[in-house]
């Protein structure tokens, strides 16, 4: 499956109370939050379960594809133009340092 058929088959699942900017970024933050969770866990317990990881990692990827859609963005378009960034960042010896203008 590429990223537009996941994003596709994954907005099947949207309530349409959650057809929004402001929900899709608030709990796109929530569910990174969720697999911070899961590492804090880890701290704490001195363990984790590689499938909680992966449920909480699907939420993000799903929330991220919810705010492409309600934006209008493919999400295969933004996978596309942050690798192309990253190429450019590799090409010009600035993949480590700060900010998006290196």
């Amino acid at each position: 499956m590429n990223l537009s058929e996941y994003q596709e088959k994954a907005m099947e699942t949207l309530l349409p109370s959650a057809n929004s900017i402001n929900y899709m970024v608030y709990n796109l933050q929530a569910e990174v939050g969720e697999v911070s969770s899961v590492f804090a866990k880890y701290l704490r317990d001195g363990f984790y379960s590689r499938e909680a990881v992966a449920k909480e990692m699907g939420d993000v990827l799903w929330q991220l594809a919810g705010l492409c859609h309600v934006m209008e963005f493919k999400l295969e378009d933004i996978a596309q133009k942050n690798l192309d960034k990253l190429a450019a960042r590799k090409l010009n010896g600035t993949l480590g340092g700060n900010g998006d203008d290196r």
